[in-house]
C-alpha cells in the first residue's frame, strides 16, 4: 500500500513540475516574441526615419504670386523652410500665417509635390471700389469684391496712383472698417449688394463709363456715368432699391441704346417695366 501511495505522490509531483516547466517555457517564448517584435519595430522605425530624412526632406520651395511680385516676403511670413520633413509641414497653418500677414492676398494654396518640393501659390484681392471715410483730414478706403478693406489712402490721387481707376461709392453707414478685414455695416441689408452690383457692370453697355455709385441707402441707388461730377454726368441712372439690380441694368442698357446721340439726362429703371429717359433740364 505504501508503494502505491509513494507512486501517486511521485506522479503528482511530476505533473506539477511539468506544468511549472511549461509555464516557464511559455513565458520565455512570449518574451522572445516580444523582444523580436520590439527589435523589428525599432529597426523599421529607424529605417523609416532615415528614409524619410533622406528622401522626404524639403529641398525646394517655390512661391508663385498672381501679380508677379517678389515672393520673398510671403515666403518669410509663411514659415516654410528647407530641411523640414514634407509630411510634417502644416498646410492650414502655413496658409493662415500668410493671410494674416498680407491683407491684400485673397487666397493661399500650399501644394506638396512629393518627395521634396513645396509650391506656395497666392492670389491677390482685386480692388473693386473706394469710398470717402468721412474723416476731416481726408481718408479714402479701397475695398475688394470680398468687401475686405485693402488700404487707406490720404487722397483720391493716391488711390489712382496705387490702384488705378476705381469706381467711387457713396456708402451706407459703415460700422467696422479695419485694413485686412471685411467691412461691417450698421444695417445687415447693406451687405454684399454693392460689390455684386459693381462686378456686374462689365456685362452692360451703358453708353459711358460709370464713375460714381450713390448708395447711401439701399432703397435709393443711383449710378452716374460719363464725367466726373454728378451735375455734369452724361447719364444719371435711377435704380431704386437693391432688388433685381442686374435686370434693371439690362433695361437701362436697352433704353440708352435707343437714345439720340448727344442725349444727357436721367434714365429711370426703378420700375423696369416702366423705364424712361428724359433730359436733365426737364427733371
Amino acid at each position: 500500500m505504501n508503494g502505491d501511495g509513494d507512486f501517486q505522490r511521485d506522479a503528482a509531483n511530476s505533473e506539477e513540475l511539468q506544468e511549472r516547466l511549461n509555464r516557464k517555457i511559455g513565458r520565455r517564448n512570449r518574451l522572445i516574441v516580444f523582444t523580436c517584435v520590439a527589435i523589428s519595430a525599432v529597426i523599421l522605425l529607424t529605417v523609416g526615419f532615415v528614409c524619410t530624412k533622406m528622401f522626404f526632406t524639403v529641398d525646394e520651395i517655390e512661391v508663385v504670386c498672381s501679380d508677379g511680385h517678389d515672393g520673398s516676403e510671403i515666403l518669410a511670413a509663411s514659415g516654410l523652410q528647407k530641411g523640414k520633413v514634407i509630411f510634417l509641414v502644416s498646410t492650414a497653418k502655413t496658409e493662415k500665417q500668410v493671410l494674416d500677414a498680407f491683407p491684400f492676398i485673397e487666397k493661399v494654396e500650399l501644394i506638396k509635390e512629393y518627395p521634396n518640393r513645396l509650391v506656395l501659390r497666392t492670389a491677390n484681392e482685386i480692388p473693386l471700389f473706394y469710398y470717402h471715410t468721412g474723416n476731416e483730414d481726408g481718408g479714402y478706403a479701397v475695398v475688394a469684391r470680398s468687401q475686405k478693406l485693402l488700404a487707406l489712402c490720404s487722397s483720391e490721387p493716391e488711390v489712382l496712383e496705387k490702384f488705378g481707376k476705381l469706381l467711387k461709392v457713396e456708402m451706407p453707414s459703415v460700422k467696422y472698417a479695419v485694413v485686412g478685414e471685411k467691412l461691417r455695416y450698421y444695417e445687415r441689408g447693406d451687405s454684399m449688394y454693392i460689390p455684386e452690383l459693381i462686378s456686374s457692370l462689365g456685362q452692360f453697355d451703358l453708353g459711358a463709363e460709370p464713375f460714381l455709385l450713390h448708395a447711401t441707402s439701399r432703397f435709393d441707388i443711383i449710378l452716374y456715368c460719363g464725367g466726373n461730377e454728378k451735375e455734369s454726368a452724361k447719364y444719371e441712372i435711377l435704380l431704386g432699391n437693391k432688388d433685381q439690380l442686374e435686370d434693371k441694368l439690362f433695361f437701362a442698357e436697352g433704353i440708352i441704346g435707343q437714345l439720340e446721340e448727344g442725349f444727357s439726362g436721367i434714365v429711370s429703371v426703378e420700375d423696369p417695366k416702366n423705364g424712361y429717359a428724359r433730359p436733365r433740364k426737364d427733371a
